[in-house]
């Protein structure tokens, strides 16, 4: 069988599994308990006319993420014995789309405000692009992680997020107590895993070039997300 320095290691599997559904379970009680925590904190701190103005860019959010990783992840995931320039060549599609659909929310954003009535939407719909275009950024060194079944790093990774994106909704309660602060911890709950995975995969890309047989994984991922 094909082998790739991005699989987990030998003998590992069962360890792996085994421990990573430990911890997982363990994080998603305490990612749970964050939750709980967030809404009672910061429905004291902020107005429900700032968690509605962020509710209102969900719908579309919610639509651009159908798209955003293209089924790319999976595609590396999946892929036996996948190389260094195919893994590279993934992660700049990743961030092209991302950067795309960035562009894209940015203008769509006067439209969702004006659908709504609600001008200040159109500002913070458009800054939501900057959440996108950090997991385009950090897509692939997820999936590189997952492929290793490192499934005990990245349940710290997603708890740390988690605590940390409340921290700082609360902190910027004392700057501007609006909905900009929940911006604010959502988008350090997609920047800071994204740094942990480029730190914890340790893999860099490089310039993009042209790999052979790529087009079967990316349309692997296109047949996902459905087109």
């Amino acid at each position: 069988m094909e082998t790739s320095a991005f699989d987990p290691p030998e003998g590992s599997l069962r360890r792996s599994v085994g421990r990573g559904a430990v911890v997982t379970a363990m994080a998603q009680g305490v990612r749970v308990a964050t939750q709980i925590v967030s809404v009672i904190v910061l429905s004291r701190l902020l107005s429900p006319q700032d968690f509605g103005v962020v509710a209102m860019c969900a719908p579309v959010l919610a639509f651009i993420a159908l798209f955003q990783d293209f089924g790319l992840t999976q595609a590396t995931i999946q892929k036996t014995g996948i190389r260094h320039e195919e893994v590279n060549y993934l992660f700049w599609i990743n961030t092209a789309v991302s950067a795309i659909l960035a562009c894209v929310l940015a203008a769509a954003a006067p439209l969702v405000a004006a659908f709504y009535g609600e001008p200040r939407v159109t500002g913070l719909v458009a800054a939501f692009g900057l959440q996108i275009m950090a997991y385009g950024l950090g897509a692939q060194h997820l999936a590189l992680l997952t492929r290793r079944m490192e499934f005990s790093r990245l349940a710290v990774i997603d708890v740390a997020s988690a605590v940390t994106g409340l921290v700082v909704s609360i902190a910027w309660t004392f700057i501007d107590r609006s909905y900009w602060a929940l911006f604010a911890g959502t988008l350090t709950g997609a920047v800071l895993p994204t740094l942990c995975y480029w730190v914890s995969s340790r893999w860099r890309p490089g310039l993009p070039r042209k790999v052979e047989g790529i087009s079967q994984l990316i349309n692997f991922g296109a047949g996902i997300t459905g087109f």
